[in-house]
């Protein structure tokens, strides 16, 4: 579904039809072997490192409005972004 609604605009602006297809390949297999390894770490592992994920949350939600690593778009600064990765924080959240 992703490929044919896509196509036109991923060869477009990428010269690649299966630019957005991609993308969401990788999501979905970095999201399994998230999945994976998370699942198998016991609940109570969590709460020794609660404090922790709550920091990185923070400064992430935080990093949105630092000029160089904030990306605008659509007139909205949402997102976060390392290189060709980018993150939207409030997922993480």
């Amino acid at each position: 579904m992703v490929y044919s609604a896509s196509k036109y605009n991923a060869e477009y602006y990428y010269n690649d039809p299966f630019f957005y297809a991609a993308k969401q390949f990788l999501g979905l297999f970095l999201g399994i072997i998230s999945m994976f390894f998370l699942s198998n770490v016991h609940y109570e592992g969590y709460r020794k490192i609660a404090n922790w994920l709550y920091l990185i949350s923070v400064l992430l939600l935080l990093l949105v409005f630092v000029p160089i690593i904030g990306i605008e778009r659509l007139g909205a600064k949402r997102w976060v972004g390392f290189g060709g990765f980018s993150i939207q924080p409030s997922e993480i959240a």
